[in-house]
């Protein structure tokens, strides 16, 4: 796969399975996979204006303000 040859880390793909092809679809149907992204991001950068108003300590939910002045990504 292009992700794992590319060195992508925090996500998996998991193959499709096509239950039902539209009448009158009935073209080849090409191998379909999932994206499914794992971990949280990484931490929220103190120039985004993001808040972390609420915690959960009991099962670790965080709820976070939006972001106002855009994004900030930092590169590794």
């Amino acid at each position: 796969m292009l992700f794992e040859e590319a060195g992508f880390i925090g996500c998996r793909l998991k193959p499709v399975t096509i239950v039902k092809v539209r009448k009158g679809n009935r073209k080849e149907v090409p191998e379909l996979w999932e994206f499914i992204a794992m971990g949280d991001g990484g931490e929220v950068g103190l120039r985004s204006g993001i808040k972390l108003p609420h915690e959960c300590d009991t099962c670790g939910l965080k709820r976070y303000t939006d972001f106002r002045q855009g994004l900030f990504i930092d590169e590794f």
